[in-house]
């Protein structure tokens, strides 16, 4: 079932739309370089806990007890991370970047941000496009502060029916230039 939106907004609800659905895509994909990595790492070399049992899990690695052990984990990963095609222009998107450490950062940081504009962003956009009486009944406020509601609406949203065709290529149009 889809829901019919006025055609003053289409374009761009499908805007923000063709934009979630890459940075979700990207974000996916990176998390997935991520865990790949960290498991990876982790399978290659022993690392140990406080309690010196073995880190077996890439959800758990931040329990690594050894700061210098810590430092090869991450490293390692880092390695991994490359191999694996990750790359970003790190000096160009992290304040904080110390060209000497750029295994600190996880592959997430920027994929998560860019996520969450995206959201905001869709949200926003569909919310403006919503007659008065519903706009009054669902606060931005609340939409941002929930995440349930604030899934609920995406969901919502992505199937509004704006009349453009979604395929890759009109999609990454304006990535691939």
């Amino acid at each position: 079932m889809y829901a019919y939106i006025s055609e003053e907004y289409k374009k761009d609800i499908y805007e923000a739309q063709k934009n979630y659905i890459i940075a979700k895509a990207y974000h996916e994909t990176m998390e997935l370089i991520e865990k790949d990595s960290k498991t990876t790492a982790l399978q290659e070399v022993p690392f140990y806990d406080k309690n010196n049992k073995r880190v077996l899990d890439y959800k758990t690695s931040y329990t690594i007890a050894d700061d210098k052990e810590a430092i090869k984990f991450y490293k390692l990963v880092h390695e991994k991370r490359l191999k694996l095609g990750f790359k970003v222009n790190l000096k160009c998107v992290y304040e904080g970047y110390k060209e000497d450490e750029p295994y600190f950062l996880t592959t997430t940081y920027l994929s998560f941000d860019l996520l969450k504009k995206a959201e905001n962003t869709l949200i926003t956009v569909a919310h403006a496009a919503l007659p008065e009486h519903l706009q009054s009944g669902i606060k931005l406020d609340t939409l941002n502060g929930s995440f349930r509601f604030k899934q609920e609406f995406i969901n919502i949203i992505m199937k509004f029916d704006t009349g453009y065709e979604y395929n890759v290529k009109n999609m990454l149009t304006g990535i691939l230039k």
